[in-house]
């Protein structure tokens, strides 16, 4: 009797979906209930079978059946006032995949110029994409089944209306989709009589986070990354405990949350290294605007080689440099000096100048290395081998954890401009090392204020991130140290001005 009971009830949860299991497209949706929603009389549906479809991989064709066009137009009559053509795809897999909705996401990023929005309330994972007069909407349900209504003119109000013809009703399953990779709640030891000010803070946060306050999550997370001090004076991070509570932040909106989690994610502190999750938190975090991750993003488009990699990473570096970003105004500066955002080198080379000085005003150690490329070779400046090898000695002085490459190839380099006679290394330049142990005790002093005020906000208080623009550009210039690194595949620098000077 109970195996019955429970039968019945897994066929309930699932039966706004059952309908649909291995019919084809259309099936899906009589010409009665398309009419219903599109307001037309409509042709009989064509079946079809799709090509280069992104439900698939480019270039491959689907089977026939997989599509339905249901339109209104057809051969020897007239052409109607209002032409209606919308296409109905699906496809299934024989086990659950909780990759799909990863997949879609993949292969809109790299063969579209577009980024899908979530839908709620719609199959257990929905997302559309595209302007008003060529919209898609996507849906996934029980791991196994993918619905695709347009792309067409429809808006997403008759999309979400065929779809839920398609699927019988909304179509939830309860199937959960994603791969994220779990991660361990940092344990709190029990506060002594006398404890610290960090687990004191940690304590007083942990009740407001675990109540789903994202403001609590944020500072705890920057808490465990840079509250601890050791003995040196510099932070004593504890990377798994941050992880964790990004995450929760990030899950709940949190873009700088989302940004310090891709960090984490991209150089394998605290938890697995993983590129492709650093890419999607980055992503997630510049597209709710959050400014220190979107030249991070642009740098990771420059590696990503796919049909639609220059175009995007061109929007989000120029997105950073108009923001003034010094990262972003560094990468918009490459882009100049490379002639791809147009003109000839006598326009060119003088605006990539312009960004690369800006950029190492906001302490871009690599802009300072292109601003001596640019001298040394003479590119939109007179050549000058003074200037070339000050901004050069300025780019090695600056050389600390995470920029050894900067170190080493501006050494390199010294040594070819020993041949042409240069003067000796400045030790002005010096002074700019100094800055890192001040910007390194700056986040460990901006951690513990956020804790603090974080701590004392009652949590129905509403707040944004935090404003912490007054340590901006020592956090941007620690960033790049952590985020620019040397070409994986020739070892030369990721930002590099001047052909002629081969590696740094």
């Amino acid at each position: 009797m109970k195996r019955i009971l429970l039968a019945v009830l897994l066929t309930a949860i699932g039966c706004s979906t059952c309908h649909a299991q291995a019919k084809q497209a259309c099936e899906l949706v009589t010409k009665a209930d398309a009419e219903s929603v599109l307001g037309v009389t409509l042709e009989q549906p064509r079946p079809y079978a799709p090509f280069r479809s992104l439900l698939d991989k480019d270039f491959t064709k689907g089977m026939m059946g997989a599509g339905c066009t249901f339109t209104n137009v057809a051969p020897g009559k007239p052409r109607p006032p209002k032409v209606i053509e919308v296409g109905i795809e699906v496809r299934y897999s024989p086990t659950p995949n909780n990759a799909a909705v990863e997949q879609l996401r993949k292969e809109i990023d790299e063969r579209t110029y577009e980024d899908p929005v979530e839908v709620p309330g719609l199959g257990d994972a929905a997302v559309w994409l595209g302007p008003a007069n060529n919209l898609s909407l996507f849906v996934f349900t029980g791991g196994k089944m993918t619905l695709m209504i347009g792309p067409s003119q429809l808006d997403l109000k008759q999309a979400k209306a065929l779809a839920l013809k398609a699927l019988g009703g909304p179509g939830k399953t309860g199937y959960v989709y994603g791969t994220r990779i779990p991660l361990n709640k940092p344990l709190l030891t029990k506060l002594g009589a006398n404890p610290s000010q960090i687990d004191q803070l940690k304590h007083d946060l942990a009740a407001k986070a675990e109540a789903g306050d994202a403001n609590a999550q944020l500072a705890l997370g920057s808490l465990y990354q840079f509250g601890e001090r050791g003995s040196d004076g510099n932070p004593k991070p504890d990377y798994a405990g941050a992880a964790y509570w990004y995450q929760q932040a990030s899950d709940h909106g949190k873009a700088w949350a989302s940004y310090e989690l891709a960090v984490l994610f991209r150089r394998g502190l605290g938890v697995p290294e993983n590129q492709r999750t650093a890419h999607e938190l980055f992503k997630k975090a510049a597209l709710a605007g959050y400014v220190p991750a979107m030249a991070p993003l642009a740098f990771l488009y420059e590696d990503a080689n796919t049909p639609t990699s220059q175009h995007r990473e061109i929007h989000w570096a120029v997105e950073a440099a108009q923001k003034g970003d010094p990262d972003g105004l560094l990468m918009r500066g490459y882009l100049y000096n490379k002639g791809w955002l147009g003109g000839d080198p006598a326009y060119y080379y003088p605006l990539a100048m312009t960004d690369y000085r800006k950029a190492a005003a906001g302490g871009s150690c690599v802009a300072m290395m292109d601003i001596g490329g640019l001298y040394f070779n003479g590119n939109g400046v007179p050549q000058d081998r003074m200037q070339a090898q000050d901004w050069f000695a300025r780019a090695e002085a600056c050389s600390g954890p995470g920029l050894k490459w900067v170190k080493e190839k501006s050494a390199k380099f010294r040594e070819k401009a020993a041949a042409g006679r240069l003067p000796a290394v400045s030790q002005e330049a010096t002074k700019l090392a100094a800055g890192q142990k001040l910007a390194m005790g700056l986040l460990v002093t901006m951690a513990i204020a956020f804790a603090v005020e974080t701590a004392r906000r009652p949590s129905k208080e509403p707040s944004g991130d935090v404003d912490n623009s007054g340590v901006q550009q020592e956090l941007d210039f620690l960033r790049e140290q952590r985020i620019l690194e040397a070409c994986p595949h020739t070892g030369q620098a990721m930002i590099s001005s001047s052909p002629g000077l081969g590696c740094w």
